[in-house]
């Protein structure tokens, strides 16, 4: 399946919006009305960010949690 240039276009800035400035991008999505190739890959761009994001905050979590449990782990009482 080939993306249209509307389609990727809409998915870089969605991704970059979103980095930038999150607020905009909420108020983007939930304003805008109609079915376009540009507003689809907005969107898209946007939620891939997002899962980016909760990739990192669980790959975060994990190593506290490591990081805790081997500090944990070495005090002597």
């Amino acid at each position: 399946m080939e993306l249209s240039n509307e389609y990727v276009q809409g998915f870089n800035n969605g991704y970059i919006i979103r980095k930038n400035h999150p607020l905009l991008m909420k108020n983007l999505v939930k304003g805008s009305k109609g079915n376009s190739q540009y507003l689809e890959g907005l969107k898209a761009g946007a939620k891939q960010l997002e899962k980016e994001l909760n990739v990192k905050m669980q790959r975060f979590e994990s190593e506290r949690k490591s990081i805790k449990k081997s500090k944990d782990q070495n005090i002597e009482f």
